[in-house]
Formats: C-alpha cells, sequence, structure tokens
C-alpha cells in the first residue's frame, strides 16, 4: 500500500496574492506544509500539485517535489487523479494548500484506515458554510481517496463545481464522514485574506521558534492565553 501526500497549490489567489509563498518566520507558508505533512507517519510520499505555469516559481521557492499536469487549473479531480496515478499512489491524502498548521496525527488517522471502491469520502477537515462561518472548523486536516476512488470520480463527475470542489459531491450524496476531532465552532486555521495571515503569522511567531512541530494543542493554548 503505497500513501502519498498530494498538496493543492497555486499562485493565482484572488482574495490573498502569492499567498503560497508568503513567509512564516521566513519560510514559505508551502514549505511549512510541506514538512508538517512528512512527518505524519505512514506517508510514503509528499508531493505539491499545482498548474503548469506555476510550477516553475514554486519549485524555485521550495524543497519538495513538484507536480504540475496538463489539466486545467480548476480540475481538482483531474489534477489529483493525475498525479496520484503517475506517482503509483494506493491511497491518496488531499491537502488544501491553504492550511500551514496541518496537524500530522490528523492525517496519520486517514492513512490507517481500510476501505474500498465507493465507500465515501472519510475527511479530518470539516469544512466551514461560509455562510455561517461559527458552525465550524478548519484548517488541519485532509480528505481520504482511493486510486480507485478518483479514476471513478475522473471518468464519472462532470459538474464543473464538484470538479473544482471534489468534497462537495460526496457531502451532498451524503457519503462524507466526518472521523477527526471536535474543536471550537468556528475555529480556523486556513489562510485566505490578509487577516488570516497575520493571524497565522502571530501563532508561528510565538510557537515556531520554541518548537517546529507544534500542534493544535499548542495553538489552543497559545490562543487561550491570549484571551485570559
Amino acid at each position: 500500500m503505497r500513501t502519498v501526500c498530494i498538496i493543492q497549490q497555486r499562485l493565482g489567489s484572488t482574495r490573498l496574492k502569492n499567498k503560497a509563498l508568503l513567509p512564516l518566520c521566513g519560510i514559505p507558508m508551502t514549505q511549512h506544509i510541506v514538512d508538517r505533512c512528512k512527518r505524519a507517519k505512514l506517508v510514503d510520499e509528499v508531493v505539491v500539485a499545482c498548474p503548469f505555469k506555476d510550477a516553475e516559481i514554486l519549485g524555485a521557492a521550495l524543497d519538495a517535489i513538484i507536480v504540475a499536469p496538463d489539466v486545467p487549473e480548476n480540475d481538482l479531480i483531474g489534477r489529483y487523479y493525475t498525479v496520484a496515478a503517475g506517482m503509483k499512489a494506493d491511497l491518496i491524502v488531499r491537502i488544501s494548500g491553504d492550511n500551514p498548521c496541518i496537524e500530522p496525527s490528523e492525517i496519520y488517522k486517514l492513512c490507517g484506515l481500510v476501505g474500498g471502491y465507493l465507500d465515501g469520502l472519510i475527511m479530518t477537515s470539516e469544512y466551514l458554510d461560509r455562510e455561517i462561518p461559527q458552525s465550524g472548523f478548519d484548517g488541519f486536516g485532509g480528505e481520504r481517496y482511493t486510486l480507485t476512488m478518483l479514476e471513478w470520480m475522473d471518468r464519472t463527475i462532470k459538474a464543473p463545481d464538484y470538479r473544482e470542489h471534489p468534497h462537495k459531491f460526496w457531502r451532498d450524496i451524503r457519503r462524507a464522514f466526518y472521523i477527526g476531532k471536535t474543536y471550537p465552532p468556528g475555529f480556523r486555521l486556513d489562510i485566505n485574506t490578509q487577516a488570516d495571515y497575520e493571524k497565522i503569522r502571530d501563532i508561528y511567531e510565538a510557537l515556531y521558534p520554541k518548537n517546529h512541530e507544534f500542534g493544535i494543542r499548542e495553538i489552543l493554548e497559545y490562543l487561550d492565553g491570549k484571551e485570559a
């Protein structure tokens, strides 16, 4: 069983320009994601999957395997399937390029599961409803796919919205299952805006110099201390 962690990344963010390379303690955000994913047990390989036009810049900035399949930028199903097949992966963990606080233990939970063809989507990432931001939490987990599952999705799913947001298909057919921990409602550790970046930068500056492998527990303790 070959397990590959695939981090989706691009430079074309509209809400926060070039956020993929924004520094956290002097290191590009995406490099932190790569390093944290590599610490997850049972992961055989970590790769960054990006649009072809971004590969040269990301490759020069990161110490990571960069793969740029020839598929449309917004076709995430196509990107994941092409990269997974090329890497000869059996099990794929999807990681968002917005999450520099990804938790290795949450990835490990996904790697240790056993599943078949269309069992559904298993997640340790609970996506927030943008209309009700206080309802969920996000930024520290991932999604589990098999290569067979991605092949079926690539062949079968045609709707552009689902191809850009693969998890939405499984949620809409009620075959998405969350197995992660429960965190405070509205707790977010992803970066989409300047305010998000400043929040995560503050966390890194407080915790990273003391412990490069800080986790969610340390983050919660730090945030609770700031609010006290």
